[in-house]
């Protein structure tokens, strides 16, 4: 059997496919392999967790369940005359919570979850938090935050009889209750991890000879795994930026990935970090997604949208691009006899960024349209109110503002939150472009399993100059590659053929199979 210890973080849990391990266990759910996920992570809302990512199925067990002692729940729905407001409380519903009233003074904030079911509730006196219950999925209190005149004191894990377990404190340290210790060893823990260690080391004690183990590696439980009695039947999952470059945590790190079976890293930037401390032979580059998305409909749409990923990149980086950007649209505005319509989506990390390079874009469009822009900015607000005007009569009278106002529009700068929102645009993208020095892993798997071409300023085994997308070597090539792939059709039907290729290689079928290939084919 394969253990699964996935890390599903807080970001994770939001709705962003930031593990490594999802598209493994995915892989596994179809085929006669035996498997099992240990889930270590504290997650009230793991069912609707679970569903979200096709994983509702798979075979889990979850280690605070067990903490918790919570067996045998049936799933109910939470009404607000199950919560502890009085009856003359009154509820005042906002897009994000219910704020609850008492007399005019708000005495309580209801958070809603996933369809909408009561995931936390914060209770308030005189104006400070008294109190913060936290509900599990199914339809009971999972947790509560004590405050004391506002501040917060400590945290409660709960047992079904709403008994608290698990004490944790400001200081990470943790209590056990004597009279409900869910077989924990001890009274007093330094932190959370470490009883989560303690309970995960319970279930690698019930390994069997071919057993097998893969976990992913975090900056909280590498400290522990030198602890570890399995740890040479353990393949380690190094993904993205999750360890930070310390010295300490790179010593933890070399001394464990010595003593492990193998490393699986996302990455030639983990790699090579690797590499300088483990033998190459026990280190393992896979890709943690399959090509599981559907071709995009872009070639359907008259809309030629172009998606590109800002995050990392510095901001004299991102403005270059949005003026190489720009310089191609006015270009294609005042050369092409054929009308065409474009959507720049630009993937920004950060309000503030959205806000300073909204303000450089319209710098360029005020330079390069001195006399429209003006009237365009008069005219835009009529064109999205209520009292819009006719946008055929504005053609007609004035063509020229009205093809700057297409431009204008054709620019828009987003935080994107979760992967279904990405799913969203990808299916709708004509190209991809991300120029950072480690291009986004998840968007250029799901940029081959859509078939559409990318552009990227470094080779990765994901994306083929001139088969499936293009490497440039500075700047002044991406105009040259925005025009190869969007003004010839030609180009962007080949990019989209051989991805239709590449997708076998890497399916789902094709990551099992690797991943019992790295075990040594002791599970297949």
């Amino acid at each position: 059997m394969i253990y699964f210890v996935p890390a599903w973080n807080k970001k994770i849990q939001s709705g962003m496919s930031t593990d490594d391990l999802m598209g493994q266990i995915q892989s596994f759910m179809s085929s006669d392999v035996a498997y099992k996920i240990l889930i270590s992570d504290y997650m009230p809302e793991l069912r609707y967790f679970l569903h979200r990512y096709d994983l509702l199925e798979s075979s889990y067990v979850s280690i605070f369940d067990e903490l918790q002692t919570i067996k045998h729940v049936e799933q109910k729905s939470l009404t607000l005359k199950d919560l502890n407001f009085p009856d003359t409380a009154t509820f005042s519903y906002t897009p994000f919570n219910i704020l609850v009233y008492q007399e005019e003074a708000l005495i309580g904030q209801i958070t809603l979850g996933e369809a909408s079911y009561i995931s936390e509730v914060t209770y308030i006196s005189g104006g400070k938090v008294t109190l913060v219950e936290i509900y599990d999925d199914r339809g009971f209190i999972s947790s509560r935050d004590i405050y004391e005149d506002g501040n917060f004191c400590y945290k409660e894990y709960l047992n079904q009889q709403e008994h608290w377990v698990i004490r944790t404190y400001k200081d990470a340290a943790c209590e056990v209750n004597e009279e409900y210790s869910a077989g924990l060893r001890q009274r007093y823990y330094e932190s959370l991890e470490e009883i989560k260690f303690e309970k995960l080391e319970s279930y690698y004690e019930q390994l069997g000879a071919d057993d097998s183990i893969i976990v992913s590696l975090t900056e909280k439980n590498l400290p522990y795994f030198q602890k570890s009695k399995v740890l040479p039947k353990m393949t380690l999952s190094l993904f993205g930026n999750r360890l930070s470059s310390k010295i300490k945590t790179q010593k933890e790190l070399e001394e464990v990935t010595g003593q492990c079976f193998a490393v699986i890293v996302d990455s030639n930037q983990n790699m090579q970090k690797v590499k300088a401390f483990t033998e190459e032979s026990k280190i393992h580059r896979i890709s943690p997604y399959d090509t599981r998305f559907e071709l995009s409909r872009s070639h359907e749409l008259k809309e030629e949208v172009i998606y590109f990923e800002s995050r990392d990149m510095t901001k004299e980086a991102i403005g270059q691009a949005i003026e190489i950007l720009f310089s191609y649209l006015v270009d294609v505005f005042d050369n092409c006899e054929v009308e065409r319509s474009f959507r720049i989506i630009i993937r920004m990390a950060s309000h503030p960024l959205i806000s300073a390079f909204s303000a450089k874009i319209r710098a360029l469009f005020i330079e390069k349209f001195p006399e429209e822009m003006p009237l365009v900015e008069e005219l835009l607000p009529m064109l999205t109110g209520e009292n819009s005007i006719d946008a055929t009569l504005l053609k007609k009278t004035n063509p020229e503002v009205k093809g700057v106002m297409q431009l204008w529009k054709s620019f828009d700068l987003q935080i994107i939150n979760s992967d279904d929102e990405l799913f969203r645009i990808i299916n709708e993208t004509r190209l991809i472009i991300d120029l950072r020095e480690e291009p986004d892993l998840f968007t250029q798997i799901a940029g081959i399993s859509a078939g559409i071409p990318q552009i990227n300023q470094v080779e990765t085994e994901y994306v083929q100059a001139y088969k499936n997308g293009l490497v440039i070597a500075d700047w002044t090539e991406l105009y040259q590659g925005l025009s190869y792939y969007l003004d010839r059709l030609k180009h962007w039907q080949e990019a989209r053929m051989f991805a239709v290729q590449q997708i076998k290689k890497y399916s789902g079928v094709a990551l099992r199979e690797k991943i019992c290939q790295i075990l040594g084919g002791i599970n297949e």
